[in-house]
């Protein structure tokens, strides 16, 4: 009896045993697979150990919802959510004056691990042309994820119809074209400097408050030539309410009525410049936030959306993550800023000296 008893005892151990095994190995041809939240938590970084946000996270904007940095944005956190690349809600918030300024002092006010700002040509600027109280070594360079060309475009009633004829009107007569655009600092007026010094033509800037302005501006005939990103004017171009001259680009700009529409060096002039768009945080951000995020936009970058984004603004794809983005940012983009601000400025001087000793001419 007790050793049919024992044997009963064992043979119930090893059901037990055998079923124990069973509930953890996948029966024949079944794949185990993770679930949307396990997928997630895997491509935030948690299944390597990295950093990962645990609270909401803000991309900063520092000028009005709508303006062009503001779009770039929205656009980067709407695949990011469609993707479910981060584990946290991410909000984009406006911070607009003194030319993005005010976003950068609400960045680094906060320098934590959860506030990134999107960079633009005033980034570059407001440092170099003393108008702004920080320095690029207070940043931390997480991500450029593109460029964004500008279009030399005509008033229909310009006396010329492209580049070669504006060259030529200009220079016999100095002084008789204006050009718009949307800031003293901005790419804008840089490339309006750029074509002078390059050309040899004397141009008049205008600054208006934004690009509806500027291209009202051009349509209404109160200046010859404005400039402003080529997706900004496309459905005047076809249109027929102003005219395309030249693109500042490394090619053409795949767009209905650009399609012919010259790069300046196809124009004969050796002038390419270009806006980086990209992101940065706070140096006290810690370096693994920083690498968080710079992955983050790295997968973004790669997404179907984001290229398709690209070609609509008719921007040009070109990515630099974590210390490439720094060093491309403090190496090449600093020294083209800070030349041309410089130039910017040396003409200010100039025009208010001018001024200055026709007043006391007039004394």
């Amino acid at each position: 009896m007790r050793k049919m008893l024992f044997v009963m005892l064992s043979m119930a151990v090893l059901g037990l045993t055998a079923c124990s095994g069973n509930s953890s190995t996948p029966s024949a041809g079944t794949e185990a697979k993770k679930t949307d939240t396990q997928a997630a938590e895997s491509d935030s970084g948690e299944d390597s150990g990295g950093w990962v946000p645990k609270d909401d996270i803000e991309f900063i904007v520092g000028n009005s919802a709508g303006g062009g940095a503001d779009l770039f944005t929205r656009e980067v956190v709407s695949i990011i959510d469609q993707y479910k690349m981060c584990p946290t809600n991410i909000t984009v918030v406006n911070k607009p004056g003194s030319s993005h300024v005010a976003g950068y002092t609400y960045l680094l006010d906060h320098g934590d691990d959860y506030h990134l700002d999107v960079t633009s040509a005033s980034f570059f600027t407001q440092p170099v042309s003393g108008n702004s109280p920080f320095k690029f070594e207070d940043f931390s360079y997480v991500a450029m994820l593109c460029k964004d060309p500008n279009l030399l475009f005509a008033a229909n009633n310009a006396p010329f119809s492209d580049f070669d004829g504006m060259i030529e009107y200009a220079k016999s007569n100095p002084g008789a074209v204006s050009a718009a655009g949307s800031s003293a600092y901005s790419d804008d007026a840089i490339l309006c400097n750029m074509i002078q010094s390059t050309c040899g033509v004397e141009l008049n800037y205008v600054t208006y408050e934004s690009g509806a302005d500027v291209l009202a501006a051009v349509m209404g005939g109160h200046v010859q030539l404005g400039i402003l990103n080529p997706a900004e004017v496309g459905d005047n171009i076809t249109a027929g309410n102003v005219k395309p001259i030249v693109v500042s680009a490394e090619k053409r700009v795949a767009m209905d009525g650009m399609e012919e529409v010259p790069t300046f060096k196809e124009a004969g002039v050796d002038i390419e410049h270009e806006q980086p768009r990209g992101f940065v945080m706070s140096n006290k951000a810690s370096q693994e936030a920083v690498q968080y995020y710079a992955d983050l936009l790295g997968k973004v970058a790669e997404t179907p959306e984001w290229k398709e984004y690209l070609q609509q603004q008719c921007m040009e794809e070109e990515v630099y993550l974590a210390e490439d983005w720094e060093k491309v940012a403090k190496g090449h983009y600093v020294e083209v800023y800070t030349e041309y601000v410089g130039r910017i400025l040396a003409d200010t001087n100039n025009l208010k000296s001018d001024l200055t000793m026709a007043d006391e001419n007039e004394e």
